[in-house]
């Protein structure tokens, strides 16, 4: 049995009702190879079949900018620990908000053989900082693509002298 609460409702918005660490992990090719009970139970579905072997992707939500997944994509990939603030997807169409510290797992030859995700609630003002964000980027993304959104996103970063891990970790700290 998950010591993690069934998420609550506020309009679409599920509230993650622990402090508890919500755990994933997944492969160099991000099929998830194992997830948590906890996550399970946010998510509404039962079994871990649900998930293992799948893309990593079904954990995400389709709110989440693209230039933002690339930037992470791409420092997970070199070898990076990185934290992401995420809209996940819950099975009855609702969403809830986590950030994710993500770790590579590297071979005693350094190679990266797999990803561990460790998840947290944000706080109520780091969401609306965070979705004010990733908002402008998706409406970007939707009507100029992928390329201006990024061009925007190095910009907003560029005008604060802060990576993306930066104004993520500042976010968090909201």
């Amino acid at each position: 049995m998950s010591t993690i609460e069934k998420s609550t409702r506020v309009n679409s918005d599920a509230i993650l009702n622990t402090e508890k660490l919500v755990l994933s992990k997944t492969n160099i090719n991000f099929c998830v190879k194992y997830i948590g009970d906890d996550m399970m139970v946010l998510t509404s579905r039962s079994k871990e079949s649900d998930y293992v072997r799948q893309p990593s992707t079904v954990l995400l939500h389709a709110d989440m900018p693209k230039a933002i997944l690339k930037r992470f994509w791409v420092q997970l990939h070199s070898k990076r620990n990185t934290i992401l603030i995420n809209k996940n997807p819950i099975d009855d169409g609702g969403y809830y908000w986590v950030i994710i510290d993500f770790e590579a797992k590297l071979n005693k030859g350094d190679k990266t053989f797999s990803f561990f995700a460790k998840r947290i609630s944000p706080s109520k003002q780091t969401i609306k900082e965070i979705s004010r964000l990733y908002k402008k980027l998706l409406s970007i993304e939707q009507t100029m693509g992928l390329e201006v959104s990024e061009k925007y996103l190095t910009r907003f970063l560029k005008e604060r002298n802060q990576t993306c891990d930066e104004y993520i970790k500042e976010t968090v700290m909201l």
